[in-house]
């Protein structure tokens, strides 16, 4: 079976052309840059999903049964700064690559959990409104708008928030646990209050293959832990007994916030996929301890 991962230079696409590889796969990984971790048997291809003609002929070339697309401007700052560059790269990145996917392939779109939004205050099934704000959230709205509308067969998976070894400072968690792990004497964090729903990264992406392999063309499934956590549990279990310092760091507020972010997984489940990876033992990883 040939795999084609879009993004693959980024945290999940790096841990799921990993996987697939361990499964047998062979897989073809595109990026504008290598990976810096992940599958070292992998073809690496240098392809910008912006670009329809390079995605053409870069699937002509990978020719694969399924196709994995993770390519996308995923920081939210960075989208609202350049929306166009935004509404490019998740949206019409998303047409470029699977108009050319090859008759007979199967894709798995990953979308996220903020296309549901603000408002929503138990558990968010696949059946909840989608609320989308903010440019990210509305540009990946609008791709998954677009595959319903193609009829190709695309199964979309929103992955809630993940976090796992070798995820960049960028993150919150990841920041917290790296200066945990290099004996830091303070934390800067932003809003604690908000709740959120957290899985280990190798959990999620072995969903996206669960999905691949057993899912139904056309649907769409949550892909999280089933539990909220306050930031400020979350920030506890990371610190631990340590004499840390917590300062809050208003540069660190989003002014889109979403305060619960809890998604219901039963319908993964139900087609196969278990998580293995408990939330304090993946941080205990990252922390070092």
């Amino acid at each position: 079976m040939r795999a084609l991962v879009t993004g693959v230079s980024g945290f999940a696409g790096s841990w799921l052309s990993a996987l697939l590889t361990k499964k047998g796969y062979n897989v073809v990984g595109w990026s504008r840059r290598p990976p810096a971790f992940g599958a070292p048997t992998m073809v690496h291809r240098s392809v910008d999903v912006r670009d329809a003609l390079q995605c053409q002929r870069a699937m002509k070339e990978a020719s694969p049964d399924v196709v994995f697309h993770l390519a996308a401007n995923a920081n939210p700052r960075s989208c609202e700064s350049d929306p166009d560059d935004a509404i490019r790269t998740n949206v019409e990145g998303t047409v470029n690559v699977f108009s050319a996917m090859p008759n007979g392939a199967v894709g798995v779109h990953v979308s996220t959990c903020h296309v549901y939004g603000s408002g929503h205050t138990d558990s968010i099934d696949e059946s909840a409104a989608t609320q989308a704000s903010g440019v990210y959230a509305r540009t990946k709205l609008a791709a998954e708008e677009w595959i319903v509308q193609s009829s190709l067969p695309i199964i979309r998976a929103r992955a809630f928030h993940h976090t796992g070894p070798n995820q960049g400072p960028d993150f919150a968690v990841a920041d917290w646990c790296s200066r945990v792990r290099m004996g830091k004497e303070s934390i800067r964090v932003g809003n604690l209050d908000a709740i959120r729903d957290y899985s280990d990264v190798r959990d999620i992406v072995a969903g996206y293959l669960l999905l691949a392999e057993c899912g139904n063309p056309g649907e769409v499934y949550n892909l999280c832990s089933g539990i909220g956590r306050s930031m400020h549990e979350i920030l506890a279990t990371v610190i631990g007994t340590r004499p840390i310092q917590v300062v809050v760091d208003d540069s660190r507020l989003r002014p889109l916030e979403t305060q619960i972010l809890v998604g219901n997984p039963g319908k993964a489940m139900a087609a196969g996929w278990r998580p293995h990876f408990t939330l304090a033992d993946t941080l205990r990883e990252m922390s070092g301890a």
